[in-house]
């Protein structure tokens, strides 16, 4: 739906964190890593996936407020992630679960 708005490509069920929707994304519109970003709010998938193929990525907060039960997953595990990253002052800002 915000890509639609914004008249931007996106790729839907691309099965990330796995490099195949990437890497074909890439080659259907002729572009190298330095031109492409994902836009995300997983880390565990999303970010993960731009990561693995080297290109740009962005964590942004969720929109929805309903998670299926493999996001919920993610979720935990990207909570004690993002703490890591804390510790080591590798993630800058501020996380969906944080008063802003």
């Amino acid at each position: 739906m915000i890509a639609n708005e914004l008249g931007i490509a996106y790729v839907y069920l691309a099965f990330k964190p796995a490099p195949k929707k990437f890497l074909e994304v890439m080659k259907n519109y002729k572009c190298e890593e330095n031109e492409m970003a994902i836009i995300g709010d997983q880390i565990v998938t999303d970010i993960k996936g731009g990561n693995r193929v080297g290109i740009f990525s962005i964590l942004v907060n969720p929109i929805s407020k309903y998670d299926p039960l493999w996001t919920k997953i993610g979720r935990k595990r990207e909570k004690r992630i993002i703490k890591k990253l804390r510790q080591k002052d590798l993630f800058l800002g501020r996380f969906y679960d944080e008063k802003v």
